[in-house]
């Protein structure tokens, strides 16, 4: 019997090969492949990318989940040694709204320093004719070691409720040092 024809011979004087098939040692080749139509769903031929996007999808639902459950409540912040509260809420009508500090931790150094709270709403009301800006400021001193914490008291008019029907929001704009913290809370009704 005569023994196949290799299908590649080596080039006389160098490194490389040179390869001839024929069209029949290529359909040989080929084998049971060439004619077959792969009955399987795309599921099965695609496991390993429909895995990785239930990966992908279960990830973005985790994350909605925590961004929407669990995001951190915009009328407190903390910054440095110090935590913030800002609270609002309709008696009669007036506005009350309170900005609670206090000291997470005692505090060594010999002055606490300051804090500048100003007191606005979402829709820039304060710098109306009838309202004072001053009476929007209050300037006090941060709590420390001999006092935990320090409530910063607010009283706006009640005219803000009348304005469109809505519930405002109070925005509280704290100063400290070279740091600023925006709180933000809707005003409790009755």
């Amino acid at each position: 019997m005569r023994e196949p024809k290799s299908p590649e011979t080596r080039i006389p004087g160098s490194d490389q090969y040179h390869f001839h098939y024929s069209r029949e040692d290529r359909m040989n080749l080929a084998g049971d492949t060439l004619g077959r139509v792969d009955n399987r769903s795309w599921f099965r031929k695609n496991r390993g990318n429909v895995l990785l996007i239930i990966d992908i999808l279960l990830i973005i639902i985790i994350f909605i989940i925590f961004n929407t459950l669990l995001k951190p409540d915009p009328s407190t912040a903390e910054s440095g040694n110090h935590q913030f509260q800002l609270r609002a809420m309709q008696f009669g009508d007036e506005i009350l709204a309170t900005v609670k500090i206090t000291a997470l931790e005692d505090l060594v150094s010999g002055s606490p320093g300051t804090v500048e709270v100003s007191l606005e709403t979402a829709s820039g009301r304060e710098n109306s004719d009838d309202f004072s800006p001053e009476e929007w400021v209050i300037r006090d001193l941060l709590p420390d070691r001999s006092d935990r914490e320090r409530i910063i008291r607010f009283r706006l008019p009640g005219e803000l409720l009348d304005q469109d029907r809505s519930i405002p929001v109070i925005v509280a704009r704290l100063r400290t040092g070279n740091r600023e913290i925006i709180l933000r809370r809707q005003v409790k009704l009755e």
